[in-house]
């Protein structure tokens, strides 16, 4: 069987030398050919070149300087010829029917294919569980934006795009997007189509301590980063939702998690992104995201508690508590999972 559309795998990669190789692999090793592998390299200083370098002859190699994954991810695409493209981080990989699966849910007129990812160790032991936990969101979902900012989708190598959708948003925003390209690509595709959910994981999500995406950094670079990712993504879902809805008054409805990471950033990063809010526009957004209105009791105690010293205490006792809210949360969530 082989699909009607050409596909495009890309992976990106920076530093990941220990884990590119099965990326590669399983891209290469897929039960139907795709028209192409790429395997853009990000300027990396470990033995990742020579790694993919060994494949030079089955795919197509793509070395440059660090610019982060929004950069990767422009280069990628410049290379690539395929009907639809699916970006895959190194250090994730596809399962071996990941594209005959995928290629069944592949129509003109899709915006976007996703699947939810198994979550693996460093050393690929399963863990039990599939990013995101919670299920996908399929078909239009404009409606569930207007309602809370965004969709159910799961990280870069579980989406696909077709040419058409990357064609209209490409080259993508690089200073903004050098960590978390994927919330900008899936922003958009989101707009102008469906998109399809398939019900099974198409791949791997590893989860180790030098994953450059997942995870909390109270570092001043990182949470710039992090407040550029939303306030780009605030201001591209306000503009794509007014074009393909029609309504012209629509505002970007920030979450609490939103607000209390840029309140974070603007306390504790050196660097303050272009597109800022002020600190009253912080707090008028908090107190009207969906979360803050729907909590009652000890609950919305809490929350208002955390807000007020994230936002106006002491900086070390903001960090501690951050911090230890952080650790907490992780806690629970482990628990959660392996129950």
């Amino acid at each position: 069987m082989h699909p009607k559309y050409r596909i495009s795998i890309i992976i990106n990669n920076y530093n990941y030398g220990c884990f590119v190789k099965q990326a590669i692999e399983s891209a290469l090793q897929q039960t139907v050919p795709v028209h192409e592998v790429i395997v853009v390299d990000d300027g990396s200083t470990d033995n990742s070149l020579s790694v993919i370098n060994q494949y030079k002859e089955q795919v197509i190699v793509v070395p440059k300087a660090n610019g982060g994954q929004a950069s990767a991810f422009n280069a990628g695409f410049q290379a690539s010829s395929g009907d639809w493209i699916w970006f895959v981080d190194a250090d994730d990989w596809l399962k071996e029917d990941a594209v005959e699966r995928a290629s069944l849910h592949m129509r003109d007129k899709i915006a976007k294919i996703h699947s939810s990812l198994h979550a693996v160790d460093e050393a690929g032991k399963m863990l039990g569980y599939k990013v995101p936990s919670n299920a996908l969101s399929d078909g239009h979902v404009i409606t569930e934006i207007a309602e809370n900012g965004g969709y159910s989708w799961p990280p870069t190598s579980g989406n696909i795009f077709p040419r058409w959708v990357l064609d209209q948003c490409m080259p993508m925003p690089e200073e903004e997007y050098r960590l978390c390209a994927d919330l900008y690509l899936c922003s958009y595709a989101a707009m102008p189509g469906k998109v399809t959910a398939v019900t099974e994981p198409l791949g791997f999500y590893r989860i180790h301590a030098n994953n450059r995406f997942h995870g909390f950094r109270l570092d001043s670079t990182w949470l710039y980063n992090q407040a550029n990712n939303i306030l780009t993504t605030a201001q591209l879902t306000e503009e794509l939702f007014i074009k393909y809805s029609g309504d012209k008054v629509f505002k970007y409805p920030y979450s609490r998690r939103n607000i209390e990471m840029l309140m974070i950033a603007d306390r504790f990063s050196d660097k303050k992104p272009a597109r800022r809010l002020s600190v009253k526009e912080l707090h008028n957004n908090w107190w009207r995201s969906k979360e803050i209105q729907k909590a009652a009791g000890k609950t919305k105690y809490v929350a208002v508690l955390f807000w007020l010293i994230i936002a106006y205490a002491p900086k070390p006792l903001a960090k501690y508590v951050i911090l230890r809210g952080i650790r907490k949360g992780k806690k629970v969530m482990a628990e959660h999972k392996t129950a």
